[in-house]
């Protein structure tokens, strides 16, 4: 993943609700995401386990990893992962 200006990066969950398992974007304060927070039909709301993702586009495709499922004790390319998405917005 190189580093380009305009590139947008979402930090996403991917959670088990009413029965799918779906992609819920990860809630964002003064620029930080909140792991423990995810946005579920329009609202904040507390997303207990599932894994984290990062969402991206590359080259006109959209591009996915995975980057953990702990927010809580990330692994090292969670958390350089998460500021470079941090760092994209």
């Amino acid at each position: 993943m190189d580093s380009k200006p305009g590139r947008k990066t979402h930090l996403k969950k991917y959670l088990s609700h009413n029965g799918k398992w779906q992609f819920f974007p990860v809630v964002s304060v003064n620029g930080r995401p909140k792991p423990e927070l995810v946005i579920i039909d329009g609202k904040p709301r507390r997303g207990t386990g599932g894994t984290f993702y990062l969402d991206w586009r590359e080259n006109g495709q959209r591009r996915t990893r995975s980057v953990g499922t702990c927010s809580f004790s990330p692994s090292p390319s969670l958390r350089t992962l998460v500021l470079y998405a941090a760092a994209q917005k």
